[in-house]
């Protein structure tokens, strides 16, 4: 991939590219199935190890947490758990292995053990041979609120549920076991059980509008998730989930509004100044944008490889060469798996002859 010469006409001609080009590996993706959450190298054998952290609550961790997989044979593999709080380890070998996840500073460290036996089928042709089978292991990681920390999500969850109907409580908790078994359909059917025996449901129709947005149907999504702002106006998970559904529908402007209303609920979140960053950049307002994603990065501790990659960007166009190459490289340090990584290294070896 070469870069545009140092004429600003065409920089900026090919950053749109850049833009669209990261849009679609990026936003288009990165909020419920991100390209992330894998770890490839393993221990040299067959066997998977698949799984996904769950909150207190029950639903998804929707933020990124590190997840590392010890082994007594193979030493430790570590990964970063995907937006959807999925993760996965390939290529094990048999033998006892341990999930263990950071809580970070509001939850406690979680551990799961899992051994992988060895699993062979006889063959016909050669009798007495056997060929070693490729088998998948899951797991769930429930984190528990740390007691330090104030985090009780739990309590709180149900002291929000204690005075709404009780039938439509059940099909909520229903729905989320659903969510976090990967069934997103089998869900959005309890959901909407939910929201029809209480319309009022804030809960149900922000998870109604999520799951919506994982299986693609951005138009029912986006109906529902503006529901839940008028349900929960003050509600920091409706309104960034909607701005979320906006940018993936390309309207860019909404996008903005929502987003910008949902960091003033919660000047915390790394993913709602990531997409805000995002947002402000398809409006052409890349200073701004650049001040969205250093938020972001300075809440998640540098490990957002999305911001960095999209400060490249910003940095590429403004001709800044040596600090897009710096950020990109900070991208790949982030997900150095990710499906664009081949084509971001030649960039970068662009990058640094032209800084």
């Amino acid at each position: 991939m070469r870069l545009p010469t140092n004429n600003p006409s065409r920089r900026s001609a090919y950053f749109s590219y850049f833009v669209a080009f990261i849009f679609l590996f990026g936003a288009g993706t990165m909020s419920y199935g991100q390209v992330g959450g894998i770890e490839t190298t393993g221990t040299g054998g067959r066997h998977s190890i698949k799984g996904r952290v769950v909150f207190p609550s029950g639903q998804r961790a929707d933020v990124r947490l590190p997840v590392r997989l010890e082994s007594t044979s193979g030493g430790d593999i570590s990964v970063l758990s995907d937006m959807n709080g999925s993760f996965s380890f390939q290529s094990l070998r048999p033998g006892s292995y341990t999930v263990v996840v950071d809580g970070g500073d509001f939850y406690e460290d979680a551990r799961e053990s899992v051994f992988i036996e060895p699993a062979t089928v006889s063959t016909r042709r050669s009798p007495g041979a056997v060929i070693p089978l490729s088998r998948p292991f899951t797991v769930q990681v429930y984190l528990r609120a740390k007691k330090s920390s104030g985090a009780t999500k739990t309590g709180v969850l149900d002291a929000n549920l204690a005075a709404l109907p009780p039938k439509a409580v059940d099909h909520y908790r229903q729905a989320l076991a659903l969510t976090a078994q990967g069934n997103n359909q089998q869900a959005i059917e309890q959901l909407k059980l939910a929201v029809a025996v209480h319309p009022q449901f804030g809960l149900a129709l922000n998870e109604l509008g999520v799951q919506y947005l994982k299986i693609g149907q951005l138009d029912k999504s986006a109906d529902v998730l503006k529901n839940a702002v008028s349900v929960s106006p003050d509600a920091f998970e409706p309104r960034v989930n909607y701005g979320v559904v906006l940018l993936n529908q390309r309207k860019y402007a909404e996008a903005e509004v929502q987003l910008q209303d949902a960091v003033k609920k919660n000047n915390s979140s790394v993913t709602g100044h990531l997409y805000l960053g995002i947002a402000l950049i398809n409006l052409q307002r890349y200073q701004e944008a650049e001040a969205a994603l250093q938020k972001s990065i300075a809440l998640g501790g540098n490990k957002v490889g999305q911001a960095h990659y999209y400060l490249g960007g910003i940095y590429w166009r403004a001709g800044d060469y040596k600090r897009a190459a710096d950020a990109l490289e900070q991208y790949l340090t982030v997900e150095p798996k990710a499906a664009n990584a081949e084509k971001v290294r030649a960039t970068i070896k662009d990058l640094r002859v032209k800084s």
